[in-house]
């Protein structure tokens, strides 16, 4: 079945489809992406939770650092015991700290921080702290791991160590080395950077649209490309050409006008609202029920309007399959982390309890951030965690305000529900630590065909953006300037 990749620029808004079905729906905002680098100053140490507070943006929340995520930052030589030493002998207050970011802020708290700095690229992976060689346990083959490994060897600079994504596989010798010298390259000019910076500083962001959408999930010369501009196809042939991929896929990048209907066409609108939503409809008439709180996500499953002639505890068990294969993907599109607790039907064997379980873990195989289900306890709940690596839909766009005003858009496209959202979060910004910019000079063609259409859509032409809430869907990086 063939993949696509839709990009649009213009909404800072990426999405990837198979099978007929939104996998993933990608963001980029402004601020506090994961493996950005930052130049930080230690605000505040906490010794009794061996940790400190590091300041790597005055407009936004301070990140946290544990003990255990400063390497090579210690005053002695001694790297062994560096999960038993005090933080306190580590950082003092007002220091200079290089740091990157491993997961993005919630709604409370900052992100979390680590000086082990990585710099990933599309086959390989550079550790400038670490000599080791790793290799993706999903290469399976003997003789190709025992290839890249001696590749590695040969490849690797002294001080520094290399991880190989599955990627890599079929790739030859030279694209790698090109990559790596490209890594190496980014290394030695951010410590340049660092070394004549004031702190804090923003060094090298991880907010490309089209590089991380390109980079993470483009597989195969079957994978369909389709932009909302000139500039953003150009830059997929870039890469593409960069990564030495085949030359129909090159040529396969195609440029769409109307975005509503292609978010349509391939469900993205869809998903789209069942992501904003609350309720989530099952195909046999029962429906689940998403509550996120603070400390954790309550997912209750209901049977709705079923009806279906079977026999009471099959039927049970039917809802509760169907059930665990949506929740499956509603917490990679939703992206929720942390502790998820479900609700499903209660079920009389333990016979079907195990097949139920045997089948929601079969269906979190696939996702990426490694959902644990912990187990299933005497009151018929299900208890698993989801690493949490980048912030949730929920946090994204806010629901807790946006929910009461976006349950009613079943029926709008995809443009009026953003631009819906846009204006009540500019009607209630007293609640967000928010700043509006001024009016934005657009001269690229395609993005002013996009800008009017909107505008008389809601007759309402867009000045104003709210960054914080929004992240930054009509920000454009080189085609437009901001008149201060």
């Amino acid at each position: 079945m063939q993949k696509k990749i839709i990009i649009s620029e213009f909404y800072n808004l990426a999405a990837v489809i198979h099978k007929d079905k939104v996998e993933e729906l990608l963001f980029t905002t402004k601020h506090y992406q994961v493996n950005s680098i930052y130049l930080g100053v230690v605000n505040k140490i906490f010794p009794s939770l061996n940790a400190a507070f590091v300041n790597i943006d005055n407009k936004y929340k301070s990140g946290f650092i544990h003990s255990s995520d400063l390497h090579f930052v210690k005053r002695s030589r001694d790297f062994n015991n560096t999960y038993s030493v005090a933080i306190s002998d580590i950082l003092t207050s007002g220091q200079k700290i290089l740091v990157q970011i491993t997961k993005e802020p919630a709604l409370n708290k900052g992100p979390r921080l680590t000086t082990n700095l990585t710099f990933v690229g599309r086959y390989i992976v550079l550790l400038p702290f670490s000599k080791s060689i790793c290799i993706s346990k999903t290469v399976s083959d003997s003789n190709e791991r025992n290839y890249l490994k001696a590749l590695a060897v040969l490849l690797k600079p002294v001080t520094m160590g290399l991880l190989l994504k599955p990627s890599i596989v079929g790739v030859s010798e030279e694209v790698i080395i090109n990559e790596l010298k490209y890594l190496k390259a980014q290394w030695n000019f951010i410590q340049k950077l660092a070394c004549i910076s004031p702190a804090p500083k923003k060094l090298c962001g991880n907010d490309n649209l089209v590089y991380k959408a390109m980079r993470d999930f483009y597989v195969d010369q079957n994978t369909s490309i389709l932009a909302d501009s000139n500039y953003a196809a150009y830059c997929i042939r870039k890469y593409l050409n960069k990564w030495a991929c085949s030359l129909a896929t090159k040529n396969n990048v195609q440029i769409y006008n109307d975005c509503n209907s292609i978010f349509e066409l391939n469900g993205i609108t869809l998903a789209f609202k069942q992501a904003i939503s609350n309720k989530v409809d099952l195909p046999l008439g029962a429906y689940i029920f998403i509550d996120k709180l603070e400390a954790l996500t309550i997912i209750d499953v209901n049977s709705g309007g079923f009806n279906k002639p079977v026999t009471s505890h099959s039927a049970v068990l039917k809802i509760n399959l169907e059930a665990a294969k949506e929740i499956s993907y509603q917490l990679k599109l939703r992206n929720i982390s942390g502790l998820i607790i479900i609700d499903f039907i209660d079920m009389q064997f333990q016979q079907d309890q195990l097949q139920l379980l045997k089948y929601f873990h079969k269906c979190l195989e696939q996702d990426v951030a490694a959902p644990q289900i912990v187990q299933l306890s005497e009151l018929g709940l299900v208890e698993l965690t989801r690493r949490r690596t980048k912030q949730s839909f929920s946090e994204v766009f806010s629901s807790s305000y946006s929910q009461p005003i976006l349950q009613n858009f079943r029926d709008k496209t995809f443009v009026q529900i953003l631009n819906t959202e846009l204006k009540y979060f500019q009607f209630n910004c007293q609640h967000f630590d928010c700043y509006t910019l001024p009016s934005v000079s657009i001269s690229n063609s395609s993005i002013i065909s996009y800008q009017s259409k909107i505008s008389s859509d809601l007759n309402n032409p867009i000045k104003h953006i709210n960054p914080t809430v929004f992240s930054h869907y009509y920000s454009i990086q080189r085609d437009s300037k901001i008149i201060t």
